[in-house]
């Protein structure tokens, strides 16, 4: 008698146990599905990584050095959702596209926009190419994108391979995001070359060209776009001096707010609230 009433004990606690677990999935998949749309700036150490997500539409442009993307992306985007609409490589340089094949191998990702292709390129961009030919993504070269509440426009320069480091630089695809009033400019590596070329204006927040370094956010640019806020995207103590001294003391003499990664972490930025955060979910700033 006493084991039967033991035994119906344990059936009881057991379909408790799984009911509980089942409400708290589907408390999960309800958070997730009311998640606010965000811009997230990667903390990737000495790279680049940039993702906006607004219901189930991803944008992600550049994937940082190596691992740390995918470490971290699982963290902003629905847990169940595995796909990527728009992945943006905005130039081969290592420091932004090797954090991409892991991606490219574990999400459906629709679309790549590449810029112009080095004339030469290691083993490893072969690998990122690979990837995509064997995935069978669509690529481009730029996009115009009008989703619900937001716009993304994406160009790069069209013609033949670059050969020097600066001209990859320079052929970086520039993203510009418009939504609900507020505006991002994400530069990829582009140099002073390339900014004296473009016409935006009156930019919220500049993911500024090069890791802030000297050879970007030149003064007629920062001029015409009149930044609130830039994102110097660096790690600490990298050999390069990212982000410049200069550059830095630039920005605040034309009062533009400055982050940099290595300093805060990931940088969130909740666009249906304008808030700024840094990685300890503390408010750093204002729209």
């Amino acid at each position: 008698m006493d084991s039967q009433i033991s035994y119906e004990k344990t059936v009881s606690a057991n379909l408790v146990s799984l009911l509980v677990s089942i409400l708290m999935l589907l408390a999960n998949v309800t958070y997730f599905a009311k998640i606010e749309p965000k811009i997230v700036f990667f903390d990737v150490g000495q790279g680049d990584s940039m993702l906006f997500v607004s219901g189930s539409f991803q944008l992600l442009i550049d994937g940082g050095p190596g691992k740390y993307l995918i470490q971290k992306f699982n963290r902003y985007v629905r847990f169940y959702d595995r796909s990527i609409e728009v992945l943006i490589l905005t130039h081969p340089h290592l420091d932004h596209y090797a954090g991409l094949v892991e991606v490219i191998k574990r999400f459906e990702v629709k679309t790549v926009v590449l810029s112009a292709k080095p004339c030469k390129f290691d083993e490893f961009y072969t690998v990122f190419m690979d990837e995509l030919m064997k995935k069978g993504v669509r690529v481009v070269s730029g996009l115009a994108i009008k989703g619900e509440g937001y716009q993304i426009t994406a160009t790069s320069k069209e013609g033949s391979c670059v050969k020097t480091q600066d001209e990859i630089n320079n052929s970086s695809v520039i993203t510009k995001l418009d939504f609900g009033g507020i505006s991002i400019l994400n530069m990829g590596d582009a140099h002073e070359d390339l900014e004296k070329e473009m016409k935006y204006s009156e930019i919220d927040i500049l993911k500024a060209g090069h890791h802030c370094s000297v050879t970007s956010s030149s003064e007629n640019f920062l001029k015409s776009i009149q930044a609130k806020y830039a994102i110097c995207s660096a790690g600490w103590g990298n050999i390069y001096g990212h982000p410049s001294e200069a550059v830095l003391k630039r920005f605040e003499r034309f009062g533009v707010r400055t982050f940099v990664t290595f300093e805060t972490g990931d940088i969130v930025v909740n666009l249906t609230k304008g808030l700024i955060y840094n990685q300890r979910n503390k408010v750093i700033g204002q729209l």
